[in-house]
């Protein structure tokens, strides 16, 4: 049994970690989770304390933070809380909050209504504080006889102590999370009190964000209710979390690991979430993972396969179409356990054992016999595929060029768009010595089509033109949204233009030696090395 939210004595809770520690031990917890609100302090001292312990310590936090005018909350788990980064908005996000409603108080002392911070806080313990907040307050106190006379002489927007609010949103909290490669879980969201309709908007918004989980196992929860939350886990694909919100003698009913005595979060519940720990590698292929041989060398092949032993993932993230690049896996012996791909420029995810498409971005027949006609008209080379060929009109000098790396069967056809009934993922459109020919070609394609179409550059003489849905960065969300995964445990290598907005999508952006210096302005981190000498190498070794 585990407990994935406690609290302790560095926010409102009334344990100190090491007595946490001993009594989840006492009690045969597995694991416990220390989620302090909006604060990580303690976390260094519980985990120094567990050392050696037979109990896990997960790494935790509590965001409080406001939609629509309600309090929810956004717990972290597993959060890298040293990094600079994640304390430095941490800092920001508390004392923004902080600093707005110390001067609201100072605002209203000077008005006649003394509220003192610390007695404000004390009052509402576990809330954000709003107006709502102060409006009550001062009711208590005796300064007015209702809400609306709070707003209209104090509080509200035209009145004399009123300060705009900075918004810290669920949003906020689950980038900040994900950014920190940590799982965002939704914090009991039964306790919101929010119609059905408005809770599962409250779910697909943030799901869309990024949340990874939501506290489907919960101290207070009916049967009912639990069934409720878990249904809208599988609805929006989202993990299950669960814990007490054990607070010591500020929740008295409320015990560790129990709840109100019927609470049991099973093991299995934390081997879920972990397998969102793994980290994953997006690169790009030509002029990134391999040179123009197309081949990887024995030191780097040892590299990604022990990389992948640790249990972590490389994903392809190529322009190639799919047979085109796992027959240079298959040709280099480097097919890799629970492959997936991302191809055609993120037109297309698929599995590599099934060969199943799991998100695919296809463009219509008719789109493709419009590109086709233009492309005809500037005199520019188009080709397609299906699923197994290359699909064209006849072989050229371009044809010959692009097959030099790209090996799949040719399929002659008198019209494409008749032959790829069903749409293609993507137009390969070459042209061997005049990239100003198809800039032009791409600037019309956006004007005429950019709703639905879109040009990419993937080097000097192909321009790809796909669904406005498809590109690598997409590819990217699209994934690590099915996945699970953490923006923060994502690194994206590439070395061209169609690899620029996926650099920049993933955690950590990565541009190997040889790449164009837009490429290189993109990324976090610019390799050593070039293609040519294993540019990817210290980065597998190293994480």
């Amino acid at each position: 049994m585990i407990d994935l939210h406690v609290h302790s004595t560095y926010s409102d809770g009334t344990f100190t970690v090491q007595e946490l520690v001993d009594y989840a031990i006492e009690k045969g917890l597995k694991a416990i989770a220390l989620t302090d609100h909006d604060t990580v302090d303690g976390l260094d001292e519980i985990l120094e304390y567990a050392k050696g312990k037979d109990i896990e310590v997960v790494p935790g936090i509590e965001f409080s933070t406001e939609y629509e005018g309600k309090d929810v909350h956004i717990v972290g788990l597993y959060i890298d809380y040293k990094s600079e980064r994640f304390k430095t908005w941490l800092k920001d996000f508390v004392d923004s909050r902080v600093n707005r409603n110390k001067k609201i108080c100072a605002k209203l002392t000077e008005h006649g209504c003394p509220v003192d911070y610390d007695e404000l806080v004390k009052r509402y313990p576990d809330a954000v504080i709003t107006r709502a907040h102060f409006a009550a307050f001062l009711m208590e106190k005796g300064y007015v006889k209702s809400r609306e006379e709070a707003f209209d002489r104090y509080i509200g927007d035209n009145a004399p102590c009123f300060l705009p609010r900075e918004k810290v949103t669920p949003k906020d909290a689950i980038r900040i999370i994900s950014e920190a490669g940590g799982i965002s879980i939704l914090a009991h969201p039964v306790l919101y009190k929010m119609s059905d309709a408005r809770l599962n908007k409250l779910v697909r918004e943030l799901t869309e964000e990024g949340l990874i989980g939501i506290e489907a196992l919960y101290s207070t929860y009916t049967q009912g209710e639990t069934k409720q939350i878990k249904s809208l886990a599988k609805q929006y694909n989202l993990l299950i979390s669960g814990g007490s919100d054990f607070h010591g003698a500020n929740k008295p009913k409320i015990d560790l690991g129990t709840g109100q005595g019927s609470l049991n979060v099973p093991d299995e519940i934390l081997d879920d979430l972990k397998k969102c720990l793994a980290k994953y590698v997006f690169s790009d292929m030509d002029g990134t993972l391999f040179d123009e041989k197309c081949v990887f060398s024995d030191a780097l092949k040892a590299s990604i396969k022990d990389f992948v032993k640790r249990g972590n993932y490389l994903v392809p993230t190529t322009g190639r179409p799919y047979k085109g690049t796992i027959n240079a896996f298959i040709e280099n012996d480097l097919v890799l356990p629970d492959m997936k791909v991302i191809c055609s420029n993120g037109a297309l995810i698929i599995d590599v054992e099934t060969e199943t498409p799991v998100i695919e971005f296809k463009l219509t027949s008719e789109e493709i016999r419009e590109v086709i006609k233009k492309a005809d008209e500037l005199g520019i080379y188009v080709h397609s595929y299906d699923d197994d060929n290359i699909v064209l009109r006849e072989e050229t000098e371009e044809t010959r060029y692009y097959t030099r790396k790209v090996h799949m069967p040719l399929k002659f056809v008198d019209d494409i768009a008749d032959e790829l009934k069903d749409g293609a993922l993507k137009l390969m459109c070459i042209d061997l010595n005049n990239k100003p020919k198809l800039e032009a070609f791409r600037n019309w394609i956006h004007e005429n089509m950019g709703d639905r179409l879109q040009g990419i550059f993937s080097n000097d003489r192909y321009m790809e033109v796909l669904s406005v849905k498809a590109g690598k960065g997409n590819g990217i969300k699209a994934f690590c949204k099915l996945n699970h995964i953490p923006l923060g445990r994502t690194y994206a290598c590439g070395d061209q233009e169609n690899d620029i907005d996926m650099i920049k999508a993933a955690g950590c952006g990565v541009a190997v030696a040889n790449a164009t210096a837009e490429a290189k302005a993109a990324a976090d981190v610019v390799t050593k090395d070039d293609a040519s000498h294993d540019a990817l190498k210290p980065l597998f070794d190293s994480i």
